[in-house]
């Protein structure tokens, strides 16, 4: 008895162990509700997991027991949602779960429930014991989201719409912001895993990768009928393609723009505002092409029109219109990319200019939306004349008058709400894009626009923006730099001027009409006003100019670009026009710019487009006109016009040469050009100044280095099977294998990209001999001799070209023909050899030169160094003669007898007697004397008398 009531106290006492042990491990339980515990995590462990479950539902033994299963899978489902989700290390066995359940449903439909259960797990974020774990089972993840989604074919709504939520909330779901849960592992209680929630970029990254959004586009027929699930199925799609582009990529390969597309047509308000979202971020993030695709058939754009129809036409709200607003975006987008689509046939041209061009429409007040929406409607329209049947439906309506009334009526004057009805900055705004889009829309209906008085009424609104004092909003994007001012409408008013000069078909004669009617209406007077105000340009008699318009930055740039343009539009259409600006101050306006804008593109102030509207109108307006051309000689226009050339970047060489080229047909021009002298650039170089030619060849010499000819040092001639072609010409004719039709020339094609073909023009109207500047020593002869002959060995490349598509096209020759192209070849070969051999005299001439210049330096040295020999001596001698006394007195006395040398001798005292009184000569005589005499006959003279000396 004794021993029984020992054993059963040890049991109390080891009972009420036990009883302390689970009272305190409820109460961490309690406690640490947020966290996962060691031990709690064992405990749920080690009663069901998926595996037994798995075994459970797959074992003979077992596989009938459904109520069983069930209430098994239950257990597990509760478990998993107390440790806080699924860990990824369980994913695979998930998945299998799944596939498990789904394979038995025909069978039990009660497994349902618990496939419900188990999606319902996987809502929240998934569970990793290690950082690598993201990154080992993102593939398991992958095909557990793709196993769900695939579920959707069971046509259950609740588990339909568990689905969407789980993908929805595993798309979403924010990290867990909870302390570090640690989880026993087995039995060791060293072994200590930490359990982290997955980050929502690894959540995200397994979606993008997933094919999940394929699935739901294609399962979304299933429940068609369904329009609150479609409603949320829509929004959830709309959240994983808001900033994801791989989801958008996936839409779109799953044709969901185009199925959303077909759903407008009978959306609801609410319904449309989803499938426009859709539609737009498959616009801004996917691939744009093939969205058009999909959006520009004839169904697609009629479900679409028939949805814009219907905003259009019911009574709008601020939400509406903003919908309205957004459809109509899409279709600019869709206009942009495919001008050509169905707009016609599905009548939303029609409907879009009848609804916004209205002059009575109830539906447009002056609310943001509709003003934005009027925006929008004439850019749209603009657009769509990119296509020529949109073009011709829209000649047919008011719109090009439409776009007029901005710059013919500036007031308020209908008492109904019309266009003119807005407050006065959006009346700005709108005046400003009516200019924009004239300039695009006006030369393609320049007939229409012409018989509406276009010209008259553009003109008007020039004079008035440049005489106003009108003070500008400055709201929009065209409104920069017009705040205070009307600067913003005279831009916009000369671009459209310019366009309409420029762009405009010439077939029919508009052209002429157009560009008669603005002369009729003062333009270039105004414009020649304008630039000689601009750049401070008054007549003689010191006139106050009526217009001072007078700015300096990029938009006045731009402006007085624009003004040159139409200038040089004007002349080049009619040569009267020309001879008529001769007379204007428009040389003298083209030369001050040549003064000003060199320095200041060099400079990098943004004048390049300036500097080409300049030389365009040099081109256009004085070259070709001989009166034109002296005045502008006489004001040293050649001279500027050389100092552009070599102070301009090389993309700008090609124009400044052509203008040298066009000038050399004066041939007054050849002496100014011969004259000119610049400052050399050259540090090789030891001349300070450098001439045309000497600058003609230097940009001959950089443009075959920048082309890659091959050269030697000297710039002698190389290669002799191609001597002029540079990498990329050589790489084609090497790789070309087979004639391709169209395909253009490379050695004509070489041509017009740079500048050796104006250079070679502009020397051979100088001449190649006896140029200014060109020296033996500086190897210019050299180059100069491969510009000789430029256009032989350009033809001889022709020829090459020739040969070589005949034998690519395996065409043989008749003995003539074959007679002849060897001729060709040889000659080719020959002409190569005698620039090569004139290059090696050149260069040995050169060489020699460089010797005798090298003998007279050395000759110069030597003669330098017996100077400070002589300098030295002398030096020694004094310092001798002024510490030596001896050598002072020797100096001395060596002086004074050279001083007793160099006097002149005295005569003797000695008499000299004359013998011969008789006899005179004036000459110092010798031993013999000869006498030639006058013959007596002649010189016989009795009275002649003698003097004696």
């Amino acid at each position: 008895m004794n021993e029984e009531n020992e054993q059963s106290s040890k049991t109390s006492r080891n009972m009420s162990a036990t009883t302390l042990t689970a009272v305190q491990f409820s109460q961490k339980v309690i406690k640490d509700a947020q966290n996962i515990t060691e031990d709690s995590h064992n405990a749920f462990t080690a009663k069901p997991t998926i595996e037994t479950a798995l075994q459970l539902l797959t074992a003979p033994q077992t596989c009938q027991f459904h109520s069983r299963q069930l209430s098994y899978l239950d257990r597990l489902a509760s478990r998993t949602r107390s440790c806080g989700g699924v860990l990824l290390s369980e994913i695979s066995s998930f998945t299998k779960l799944l596939t498990v359940l789904e394979d038995k449903l025909s069978e039990v439909p009660d497994y349902k429930v618990a496939i419900k259960q188990l999606i319902s797990l996987i809502t929240g974020a998934l569970l990793k014991q290690r950082t690598s774990d993201e990154t080992n089972f993102a593939k398991d993840t992958i095909q557990l989201l793709e196993k769900v989604t695939m579920l959707l074919r069971i046509g259950d709504f609740e588990m339909r719409h568990g689905i969407i939520r789980m993908i929805e909330a595993f798309w979403s779901a924010e990290q867990v912001d909870t302390d570090v849960r640690k989880v026993r592992s087995g039995h060791l209680r060293d072994n200590i895993h930490e359990i982290r929630p997955c980050t929502k970029d690894y959540q995200q990254s397994v979606v993008e990768r997933s094919n999940i959004i394929v699935t739901i586009i294609q399962a979304m027929a299933l429940f068609s009928n369904d329009h609150k699930l479609r409603l949320f199925t829509l929004t959830v799609l709309e959240k994983l393609t808001m900033t994801s582009s791989p989801n958008c990529q996936k839409f779109v390969q799953a044709k969901g723009p185009e199925y959303v597309v077909l759903l407008m047509a009978d959306a609801n308000k609410q319904l449309l505002h989803m499938l426009i979202d859709l539609v737009w971020n498959s616009l801004e993030n996917g691939p744009k092409d093939e969205v058009v695709d999909q959006l520009k058939g004839m169904t697609s754009l009629t479900s679409m029109s028939a949805a814009f129809r219907k905003l259009l036409r019911s009574p709008l709200s601020e939400s509406d219109k903003q919908m309205r607003n957004d459809l109509l975006t899409i279709f600019m987008q869709l206009a942009r990319e495919c001008p050509a689509a169905a707009f016609i046939e599905t009548r939303f041209l029609s409907d879009l200019i009848k609804f916004g061009c209205s002059q009575s429409s109830r539906h447009l007040t002056n609310v943001s939306a509709d003003f934005e929406f009027i925006q929008m409607l004439l850019t749209c329209v603009t657009i769509l004349t990119e296509d020529s049947g949109s073009l011709r439906a829209i000649s047919e309506t008011n719109f090009m008058e439409f776009l007029l009334l901005p710059v013919q009526k500036l007031d308020e004057i209908y008492p109904t709400r019309t266009v003119y009805q807005w407050s006065i900055a959006q009346k700005e705004e709108l005046q400003l894009l009516s200019l924009s889009l004239l300039s695009t829309i006006a030369p393609k209906l320049a007939k229409k626009f012409y018989d509406l008085t276009g010209p008259h009424l553009l003109m008007t609104f020039l004079f008035w923006s440049f005489q106003t004092d009108f003070g500008g909003h400055g709201n929009g994007v065209l409104a920069t730099g017009g705040r205070g001012s009307a600067r913003a409408q005279c831009r916009l008013a000369l671009r459209v001027i310019r366009a309409l000069c420029s762009e405009t078909d010439s077939l029919d004669g508009i052209k002429d009409h157009l560009i008669t009617s603005f002369l009729q209406e003062g333009v270039m007077e105004l414009l020649l006003l304008t630039l000689s105000n601009v750049n401070n340009i008054t007549d003689d008699n010191n006139k106050v100019n009526d217009f001072v318009y007078i700015e300096d930055d990029q938009i006045d740039l731009e402006m007085q670009e624009d003004m040159l343009v139409i200038i040089s539009l004007i002349c080049e259409s009619d040569p009267a026009h020309k001879e008529a600006c001769v007379e204007t101050k428009l040389v003298k306006i083209i030369i001050h710019y040549l003064r000003d804008l060199p320095g200041k593109v060099v400079s990098g102030l943004r004048c390049d487009q300036l500097l080409l509207g300049v030389l365009d109108c040099l081109f256009n307006s004085i070259l070709g006109n001989e009166a034109a051309e002296d005045k502008f000689l006489a004001l040293e226009g050649a001279f500027l016009l050389v100092d552009l050339l070599q102070k301009t970047p090389s993309e700008m060489h090609p124009i400044v040469l052509s203008s040298l080229v066009e000038l050399t047909e004066n041939p007054k021009s050849i002496r100014h050009l011969l004259t000119w002298r610049g400052t050399n650039n050259d540090p090789n170089n030891a001349n300070k100044f450098i001439s045309l030619p000497q600058l003609l060849i230097q940009l001959w010499r950089d443009e075959e280095k920048r082309i890659g000819v091959i050269r030697g040092p000297l710039g002698e001639l190389i290669d002799k099977e191609f001597p002029l072609a540079g990498e990329s010409q050589r790489n084609a004719i090497i790789n070309q294998t087979e004639i391709v039709p169209g395909l253009e020339s490379a050695a004509l094609g070489e041509m017009s990209e740079n500048t050796r073909t104006r250079i070679y023009c502009l020397l051979s109207r100088i001449g190649f001999g006896d140029l200014p500047g060109v020296q033996v020593q500086s190897g210019d002869y050299v180059t100069l001799a491969v510009i000789e002959k430029y256009f032989n060995l350009k033809i001889d490349e022709v020829w090459d070209e020739v040969f070589n598509e005949l034998e690519n096209e395996n065409t043989k020759l008749i003995e003539a023909d074959a007679e002849a192209a060897e001729t060709i070849k040889t000659s080719k070969r020959e002409r190569a050899k005698v620039i090569i051999n004139l290059q090696e005299d050149l260069k040995i001439a050169k060489s020699q030169h460089e010797n005798h210049e090298e003998r007279q330096l050395f000759d110069k040295i030597r003669e330098k160094y017996r100077q400070n020999g002589k300098m030295v001596e002398k030096w020694e001698d004094y310092v001798d003669r002024t510490s030596k006394y001896a050598t002072l007195k020797a100096a001395k006395d060596n002086m004074v007898n050279q001083i007793e040398q160099s006097r002149a001798r005295q005569d003797s005292d000695a008499t000299h007697h004359k013998l011969n009184l008789d006899l005179t000569t004036t000459t110092f005589q010798g031993r013999h004397i000869f006498v030639e005499s006058t013959p007596s006959e002649l010189a016989r003279n009795s009275e002649a008398k003698y003097e004696t000396n």
